[in-house]
């Protein structure tokens, strides 16, 4: 509790300062995507969807049946000097809104909007497509010396140094490849794709891996 009145703090003179997102000048949030988190991960997986499974409805995978999954881990590092500060999703601290996120009936939470955009790419463009809306952005692993703030499910945000994991396990996490030819192919992971987050630094916001599909 301690650790969560500390992120408060800083997070309401953040926001007073008008720097919530990472402020202006050239320190602040930065954003990238842990690559080799995605290289060791990778997996493909075969899966069963009710109709009224929540992945159908939000739209995870296709169609109700069995699925062809290319599952792997995410995990959004900020290597900026700042924390993504963003408070509780129903309420966020400025410069975010409500409109940044989505409550979704079936898991019963809130989404933060666009925060990750997962494809599958071939010679002539994109073939098959994920998308992840962040349910719980919080200091999952440390990536650097500096502490972290606390931020959790509650109070949400991401220390510098630190990142927010999703891994392989989770509900969404993965590509849907049903029907997708064997093939040689690229996964692209990009973080932030609509710029809902302010950010200040040179960390690449898009990753990619190759990875073969076999028949």
């Amino acid at each position: 509790m301690e650790s969560l009145a500390v992120a408060l703090l800083v997070a309401l003179l953040l926001a007073a300062a008008g720097c919530g997102d990472g402020g202006g000048g050239r320190d602040g949030v930065d954003l990238t995507v842990d690559r080799d988190a995605i290289v060791a991960s990778l997996a493909l997986d075969s899966r069963s969807f009710a109709a009224d499974d929540c992945s159908v409805a939000e739209g995870s995978v296709g169609a109700p049946g069995v699925r062809r999954l290319l599952r792997f881990d995410a995990i959004v590092v900020n290597r900026g000097t700042r924390a993504l500060v963003l408070g509780d999703p129903a309420h966020p601290l400025p410069p975010f809104s409500a409109a940044d996120f989505e409550f979704s009936p079936c898991h019963g939470h809130f989404h933060f909007r666009d925060f990750a955009d997962y494809e599958l790419r071939g010679p002539a463009g994109a073939v098959a497509f994920g998308h992840k809306q962040a349910f719980c952005i919080r200091d999952s692993l440390p990536y650097g010396p500096e502490p972290s703030a606390g931020y959790d499910c509650a109070f949400q945000g991401l220390s510098s140094g630190w990142g927010d994991d999703y891994p392989a396990a989770l509900d969404g996490q993965w590509i849907d490849v049903t029907g997708v030819p064997a093939g040689d192919y690229q996964v692209v992971v990009t973080v932030n794709p609509a710029g809902r987050i302010r950010e200040h630094g040179d960390a690449p916001n898009v990753v990619t891996v190759p990875v073969h599909l076999p028949e």
